[in-house]
């Protein structure tokens, strides 16, 4: 027998056929603790890159909150010039109204008193 085969000959302990070797203790903790290590850096790494996305939405939300807020603000203020802008043409108008009553009624104050400064004289000529 040759060195190389006694010494695989005394590395594996005997196992039946069909059977699967036992693993070892410590090489089973040694693989437990590296998997439970893997999944709590997994599990971390997740709940970090979840908080980064709560923190970038709340964010975002805040600045949407401040843009409406912003509307808003610009809206009533557009709303109040406005209902200004309304009031003053409506004085305007009301204004421009009363003018033309008051141009229409010395037209006809005007007609009538010329009417009857011509009738007068044309029954005095008859």
């Amino acid at each position: 027998m040759t060195l190389r085969a006694e010494l695989a000959a005394a590395a594996m302990s005997p196992v039946p056929a069909g059977q699967v070797p036992a693993l070892p203790t410590e090489a089973a903790q040694v693989i437990w603790v590296a998997a439970w290590t893997a999944a709590q850096v997994q599990v971390m790494a997740r709940a970090e890159k979840l908080a980064a996305e709560r923190d970038a939405a709340l964010l975002q939300l805040e600045t949407m909150n401040q843009d409406v807020v912003g509307l808003v603000s610009t809206v009533d203020e557009q709303s109040a010039a406005l209902d200004q802008a309304a009031a003053a043409a409506a004085v305007a108008a009301a204004a421009q109204t009363r003018a033309d009553a008051e141009a229409q009624a010395q037209a006809c104050t005007a007609a009538a008193a010329a009417g009857a400064g011509r009738g007068g004289s044309t029954r005095a000529r008859a």
